[in-house]
């Protein structure tokens, strides 16, 4: 298995999104942040900023699928709002599990009640002076296994068929059982959607009805692949 990043000593990559310019702009500032690096102890993170707002999703999807860990500002002024959720939903789907979520203490228990659905269990809700120890310690990705590892590794955790959470980012619509070519660790297989659970309201996180997916959507949907798949 590969090594973590931080001990081989490569650049770390920290997504920061906040509720809003201001507040990016106040806590950049208030952060040492040299040429876009941010050093925590023996840690330096390329830092990548994403403002809020819905027309942002894509590109804080993209950011967040490559991030080790992600900030998210809350604005001291408008407190935990709607798209504060929406920003800790998409990153957590794009699977970042080191989450720090910079709320002054009055706004903690709100914070709390708002993330809850999501099944968060490791987003850390601390006023940002705490960030640079929490961020000289949290968790990161591994690197991906090279293809002789995968070569030899156990196969058990493949499958075709199987159900997962989606965020659609084409123009156009997505259709059930239509087919779909999709990237698989650098691979391209062709997928089909085989049905729509539900779709997720991303500011009230709300289970609807759906029968596509437009722009910006997710959903929980069952997926199959022609070949299996891995699954972590």
């Amino acid at each position: 298995m590969a090594s973590d990043p931080s001990e081989a000593g490569d650049d770390l990559r920290l997504l920061i999104c906040a509720d809003g310019g201001k507040a990016m702009a106040d806590a950049l500032n208030r952060l040492s942040v040299e040429s876009g690096i941010l050093s925590a102890g023996d840690r330096r993170y390329l830092l990548e900023e994403i403002p809020g707002g819905e027309r942002s999703t894509d590109d804080l999807a993209l950011a967040a699928s490559t991030a080790d860990a992600a900030v998210i500002v809350v604005d001291a002024e408008d407190g935990v709002s709607p798209e504060i959720r929406r920003l800790s939903c998409v990153v957590s789907l794009m699977g970042v599990r080191s989450i720090f979520l910079a709320a002054d203490p009055e706004a903690s228990p709100a914070a709390t009640e708002i993330l809850s659905p999501l099944g968060l269990s490791d987003v850390t809700i601390s006023p940002l002076a705490s960030l640079l120890p929490w961020l000289g310690n949290c968790p990161v990705r591994k690197h991906p296994r090279s293809s002789s590892d995968d070569d030899q590794a156990d196969h058990s955790d493949r499958a075709d068929h199987f159900a997962a959470h989606m965020l659609w980012l084409d123009n156009e619509p997505l259709y059930p059982e239509r087919s779909y070519i999709a990237k698989i660790d650098g691979a391209e297989q062709t997928a089909r959607i085989t049905g729509i659970k539900h779709r997720i309201d991303l500011e009230s996180l709300d289970e609807l009805a759906a029968r596509d997916l437009r722009r910006n959507e997710v959903a929980y949907v069952n997926v199959a692949f022609d070949e299996p798949v891995r699954l972590k």
